[in-house]
């Protein structure tokens, strides 16, 4: 959820979830906005997560939280994201395939002042 809205993600592809050297990475297409159907091209949501048990200097800097959702006062998209480059950390935690929690998120143009964002997210086979 972001600004009140309900954005749901899913992908059918099983290289959607990938835990890497301690890093589980999503990628998800969007689906819905407030459970109306959405053309995929519109947005996403990536996330790259450490796990309890850490990580290596080289994976650090994939840890990340993007969203890129419809912009429902123009033609395009709002690109979000939290990580080291828009000094916002990534406070998700991850619990396995899965992590919920609140999370702000910068604007990437910087046009629009930063979000909180309800992310609850699971990778199932």
């Amino acid at each position: 959820m972001i600004d009140g809205r309900t954005y749901a993600f899913s992908s059918e592809l099983s290289t959607s979830c990938r835990a890497i050297a301690g890093l589980l990475s999503v990628t998800l297409d969007i689906e819905s906005v407030d459970g109306e159907a959405i053309d995929t091209e519109e947005g996403h949501l990536i996330l790259g997560l450490p796990g309890p048990e850490g990580f290596s200097d080289a994976v650090a800097e994939n840890v990340e939280v993007k969203v890129r959702i419809p912009n429902p006062e123009d033609v395009g998209g709002l690109e979000y994201q939290a990580g080291d480059w828009v000094d916002e950390p990534v406070t998700l935690v991850r619990d396995g395939f899965s992590t919920s929690g609140t999370q702000i998120l910068v604007n990437q143009s910087g046009a629009y002042p930063p979000v909180t964002a309800q992310i609850d997210a699971r990778c199932t086979e």
